[in-house]
C-alpha cells in the first residue's frame, strides 16, 4: 500500500472502484463507468489515479473485471 494512504483511505479508494464495476450492470450508468475505467487520464479522480493511491497496476485491474487495453 502507497505510503500515502492509511487502511481507511485504501477502503474507500477500493470501494470507488468497486462501485465503477457495479456501474458497468447498470444500464443509465455503463457507458460513463466503462469511459471513466478505460481512461488513461492520470488526473485527480482518475482511475488510474486511484489505482496510484493504493500501489494497483491499472492494466492488470482492468484485466480482472475483463476490460482489457
Amino acid at each position: 500500500m502507497n505510503n500515502q494512504i492509511n487502511q481507511d483511505g485504501c477502503n474507500l479508494v477500493l470501494a470507488v472502484i468497486k462501485s465503477a464495476v457495479e456501474d458497468l450492470e447498470v444500464k443509465e450508468r455503463k457507458e460513463r463507468a466503462k469511459k471513466w475505467l478505460e481512461s488513461e487520464s492520470t488526473g485527480p479522480r482518475t482511475f488510474n489515479w486511484y489505482c496510484n493511491l493504493i500501489d494497483l497496476d491499472p492494466c492488470w485491474a482492468r484485466r480482472k473485471i475483463g476490460m482489457a487495453s
